[in-house]
């Protein structure tokens, strides 16, 4: 999970500040996990509770792990990131979080949770804002399998739902964005990973050029392969992913694609705590209905990972971006995006009681309601621990988005023209989280959202409680 006390504790939050994730790999650079490490089988001591030792220095994200709000240039470099954060997130699992079942090689973690939401503006509206409460109830399992000492098999699933009590028809089903199935497999220096990551959500806050509509939203899958040949000073990797998005709601059926993902990397080892590099990525860009234009897009950059101590950790990247778009869409072009990307990622544990991270960004991705928009970002969370089994999180952000204006081209010599947005988005959310047994823990939390927009009627404001409790079998 998210270093976000919101994040941590809502599993599923339909609030513009649960839908932004944000890096938490805090571990220390050491030359010999680079690749995620080989798989362990697990001691039995693990399964009652123990916890195993911990690397003393790792590069869990040496490659530079930045996950940013959506996948579909840069929906390639997103994903190829959050490739590397779920093998980070795999490792971590292995050696902090104890699996509460053994069957013979295989390791099982089960987990749920149950939020009950209020929100008084659930369709994210100006006007006619509606009011309701929400049931999630959600189910978590985590399965580790080293097949053979050189490969293992993972599987995570979140499983829930969402009911709403004024409003059932906006009930649905939600498998959590971290839902993942990865084959690692080690042959000498090369690590390769065969993967499927997939998610299925209706949380218009994901995306904040959307207003007015509380079922936005729908599957995206992605099956690929990775990757990575560790040359004792350099680390090469490379991969391939074919995304496919399906709205879960006919209204944006035109945002239905393919997409065809590569990305490579060269990180070179400066010292022990500093890995820089280049990469590259590209993508072809398919819509199912000819409505918005099919694209290539392309990026390349630089990165680095430093470690300035083992508590606090800067990532930076940045680079070029550039989005070629067809004509045979039912919107002319709004031109073809040249310009730039960066992030800026910080981690920072200050002491035992307190940790934050700062992230901060632009970027440039596939538009809902023109071909492109742009995101300008900023978002910093807080966690504290002072007193014993009571933990406390912050977080706030802003972001500027924009889109250009099209022409919509229905019928020959009949254009329509259609005006693009500007928008600025600002939010805060605050948590208490208690653990009431060893196994089962509370968590209350509010958040405040407020978009700002030049398009008439698509500003909005909205106040969420969400009390929750959580239990691990």
């Amino acid at each position: 999970m998210h270093t976000a006390a919101v994040d941590a504790h809502l599993a599923e939050p339909r609030g513009a500040l649960g839908g932004f994730p944000t890096s938490s790999e805090r571990d220390t650079p050491t030359r010999g996990v680079l690749l995620g490490g080989r798989p362990k089988k697990r001691a039995d001591s693990t399964v009652s509770g123990s916890r195993p030792r911990r690397h003393p220095l790792r590069l869990a994200a040496a490659l530079g792990v930045t996950l940013v709000l959506t996948a579909p240039a840069q929906e390639a470099l997103r994903e190829s990131l959050a490739g590397e954060k779920a093998a980070s997130e795999r490792e971590k699992a292995l050696e902090n979080q104890p699996y509460n079942i053994k069957a013979g090689p295989v390791s099982l973690d089960f987990s749920s949770s149950l939020n009950v939401q209020y929100s008084d503006n659930v369709n994210y509206a100006q006007v006619g804002a509606q009011q309701d409460f929400i049931f999630q109830p959600q189910l978590n399992t985590r399965v580790f399998w080293p097949v053979t000492d050189k490969n293992a098999l993972n599987l995570n699933v979140g499983l829930g739902y969402a009911a709403y009590v004024a409003h059932p028809l906006y009930d649905y089903l939600f498998v959590t964005p971290d839902s993942d199935l990865s084959f690692d497999l080690f042959v000498g220096d090369f690590k390769f990973t065969f993967y499927d990551r997939f998610s299925y959500t209706e949380n218009p806050a994901l995306n904040g050029a959307v207003s007015g509509i509380a079922d936005f939203g729908g599957l995206n899958n992605v099956a690929g392969l990775n990757a990575a040949w560790d040359l004792n000073k350099v680390i090469l990797s490379a991969g391939y992913g074919h995304d496919d998005y399906l709205s879960s709601n006919s209204q944006f059926d035109y945002m239905n694609r393919a997409s065809e993902l590569f990305f490579a990397r060269a990180g070179f080892l400066v010292n022990r705590t500093t890995l820089a590099g280049v990469e590259a990525t590209g993508s072809l860009n398919t819509y199912d209905l000819s409505f918005l234009n099919n694209s290539v897009g392309y990026s390349a950059g630089v990165f680095l990972t430093w470690i300035l101590s083992p508590n606090l950790q800067i990532r930076p990247r940045a680079g070029y971006v550039n989005y070629t778009f067809a004509t045979e869409g039912a919107i002319g072009r709004a031109g073809n995006p040249s310009t730039y990307y960066f992030n800026l990622a910080v981690d920072h544990t200050v002491n035992r009681f307190m940790s934050q991270s700062l992230e901060a960004g632009r970027e440039v991705d596939l538009g809902t309601f023109s071909d492109f928009s742009e995101l300008l970002f900023v978002r910093w969370n807080t966690t504290w621990k002072i007193i014993k089994d009571v933990s406390l999180g912050t977080q706030l952000f802003y972001e500027h988005g924009n889109y250009p204006p099209i022409v919509l081209l229905l019928a020959p010599g009949q254009p329509t023209y259609l005006f693009g947005d500007r928008y600025d988005r600002f939010g805060g959310a605050f948590s208490l989280g208690y653990q009431l047994t060893r196994k089962l823990a509370t968590t209350l939390a509010y958040q405040y959202t407020l978009k700002d927009s030049q398009t008439a009627f698509w500003s909005y404001r909205q106040n969420m409680l969400t009390l929750g409790l959580n239990y691990r079998f």
